[in-house]
């Protein structure tokens, strides 16, 4: 699986902080090492950060609409 993939993995993560443990255990079975594991997590955590970035900024913008 490629980082651009696993960072939309981690923004799916940041929308749905249940799953992203759920992608990185996936890629270390799938590889057969728990090294499969400990790479999956940067880009999660970057796609994780995105989300909420994401979120932040739309609630900041929504506070400037609605009163």
């Amino acid at each position: 699986m490629d980082s651009v993939a696993m960072v939309f993995l981690g923004a799916y993560h940041g929308l749905n902080p249940g799953m992203g443990w759920l992608f990185a255990v996936a890629l270390g079975m799938q590889r057969g090492s728990g090294r499969g594991v400990w790479s999956a997590l940067p880009p999660i955590a970057v796609g994780h950060a995105a989300a909420v970035g994401a979120v932040l900024l739309a609630v900041a913008l929504m506070r400037v609409v609605i009163p």
